[in-house]
């Protein structure tokens, strides 16, 4: 992985990928999305921060950061650990 690549932030949940039409997606990736701008205490989770915390081992504190993670990110937070 690119050093650059580290720098990204995680992709939107699986089910916005999986709606059925445009007005279906840009309803998950707006409720996605709108609690990273809503609060300034929750920031998107970028690569690097999620490799990071999993390789910490306090894991337990920082897991809730993963539990809506797309079968997507789960494989890019493997290659990158790798």
């Amino acid at each position: 992985m690119v050093l650059h690549e580290m720098d990204l932030e995680m992709t939107a949940p699986e089910a916005c990928f999986q709606a059925d039409n445009a007005t279906d997606c840009y309803t998950h990736w707006h409720a996605y999305s709108s609690k990273h701008f809503t609060t300034t205490t929750v920031t998107p989770l970028v690569l690097a921060e999620a490799i990071g915390n999993l390789m910490q081992d306090d894991f337990d504190n920082l897991s809730s950061r993963f539990l809506n993670l797309s079968v997507l990110n789960l494989f890019t937070l493997v290659a990158g650990k790798c």
